[in-house]
């Protein structure tokens, strides 16, 4: 009885970003610190979020029924290939990393609903990101993207795009805007200049 009410009240809910809808990632985030000692089947959500790690801890692959995964506001640069293994992940937080290169491997998770990857110095968004067809919310605030893969347009059930943060010509916000018309696109304002 006095460990399931240490669990309970250890449990965190992750925080919503501006303007992401509450109907997604309604997820019971456990602390790595205490889901590492649990059952790997118990667990649906783990957070390592602020806990200024550079690497992720190689036992986090052995939780493949995990359905949320929240890896932001740490110091990663890379994320490994093992990702691939969290095949029923549905929400994945990488905000506010040291990330400059988009991590491919996130292609490989077909149930992905959800990606946060804002705030990270991201040169590209590459082709590929068509394979994630239930993606219904992608954040890429404050990456510093210059332009948008054509595959994005592959996203049918995308509602939600956040690219605050970055200045895009006019030119550049009225074609994906007619490009992707059931999608919620969020820009700054326009810059005065040409594509």
């Amino acid at each position: 009885m006095n460990i399931r009410f240490v669990i309970f009240c250890c449990i965190a809910i992750t925080n919503f970003s501006w303007g992401q809808p509450e109907e997604l990632d309604q997820l019971k985030y456990t602390p790595w610190k205490i889901a590492q000692y649990l059952p790997k089947d118990s667990v649906e959500a783990i957070t390592f979020e602020k806990l200024r790690l550079t690497e992720i801890p190689s036992d986090l692959w052995l939780f493949t029924d995990l359905q949320g995964l929240d890896l932001g506001k740490n110091k990663f640069t890379t994320i490994p290939p093992e990702l691939k293994q969290l095949q029923k992940l549905k929400y994945l937080y990488l905000d506010k990393n040291k990330l400059s290169a988009f991590p491919q491997v996130v292609y490989h998770l077909f149930e992905l609903e959800l990606l946060d990857i804002s705030r990270n110095d991201l040169i590209a968004l590459p082709q590929g990101i068509s394979s994630l067809k239930k993606l219904v919310y992608l954040d890429l605030w404050d990456t510093n993207i210059p332009s948008l893969p054509d595959d994005l347009v592959e996203l049918y059930k995308l509602q939600f795009l956040d690219m605050r943060g970055m200045t895009y010509a006019p030119t550049f916000l009225e074609r994906w805007e007619k490009r992707l018309p059931a999608t919620q696109i969020k820009f700054d304002p326009p810059c005065n200049c040409l594509e």
